[in-house]
């Protein structure tokens, strides 16, 4: 699906920042947006 959108948006809760998983879906940098219920940092935002 990721190869295919024209925009990715990721979207999480602020219990999901700072944890870490064993699966990757993507880097950071293929990420268009990020909409999240607190304010991020300034190097999340794009």
């Amino acid at each position: 699906m990721l190869d295919r959108a024209t925009k990715r948006i990721f979207l999480c809760d602020e219990s999901k920042l700072g944890t870490r998983t064993a699966h990757l879906l993507c880097a950071l940098d293929e990420i268009d947006e990020v909409v999240c219920n607190i304010p991020l940092h300034k190097e999340l935002k794009k």
